[in-house]
């Protein structure tokens, strides 16, 4: 995965406070029907950041395929408020 994707795949979070939500949730259901781990957890080790009212992801721990259906989706949505 090229560093440049990665620096926009966290531009386009930062920048689009309203799509944390949806973002929360593809990670979440990713997680849900692709890993063994404990669905009772936060996935992939994320944090709740209890002053932002909102979760923190280390996005280098994400699987790789995630990373790519998040950048597609905010292709989408760029695309989409135009």
């Amino acid at each position: 995965m090229n560093d440049e994707y990665i620096n926009q795949l966290s531009s386009n979070i930062s920048k689009n406070p309203d799509t944390h939500e949806m973002i929360y949730t593809l990670i979440r259901q990713y997680q849900i029907l692709n890993s063994s781990s404990s669905v009772s957890s936060l996935p992939y080790n994320c944090k709740y950041i209890k002053s932002k009212q909102g979760y923190k992801f280390d996005i280098s721990l994400l699987p790789l395929k995630l990373i790519y259906i998040l950048i597609e989706f905010y292709k989408i949505h760029n695309n989409s408020i135009k």
